[in-house]
């Protein structure tokens, strides 16, 4: 899946990579705009169902350790690759075809 970025986009292409990405069913992820580290932390998030911006800020309590710790748990079992460096047609196609590579 590809994300261009648009705000409105963004949470349901992460929702959907996260749905599809847990049924052990590999998904690469382009982002154009957001790095990979910021990509992982919505995933985490997501996972955790916490709010980013308290993982961020660390603003955690005992309760969302537990959460955030079972998020990542789940989260390393996911077949979900991001790609945070392509930003041309052609870059994203070696991407995908090396993708498709890994998996065969």
């Amino acid at each position: 899946m590809i994300n261009k970025g648009f705000i409105n986009e963004d949470p349901l292409a992460l929702a959907v990579a996260n749905e599809i990405g847990g049924q052990d069913c590999p998904v690469l992820y382009l982002t154009l705009n957001d790095s990979k580290e910021t990509i992982v932390l919505r995933l985490l998030a997501l996972q955790a169902q916490l709010n980013s911006s308290k993982i961020k800020q660390g603003l955690l309590d005992k309760n969302d350790w537990v959460k955030l710790a079972a998020g990542a748990v789940t989260a390393t079992k996911m077949f979900i690759y991001i790609e945070d460096a392509a930003k041309t047609l052609d870059q994203i196609e070696q991407v995908v075809q090396e993708s498709i590579l890994l998996k065969a």
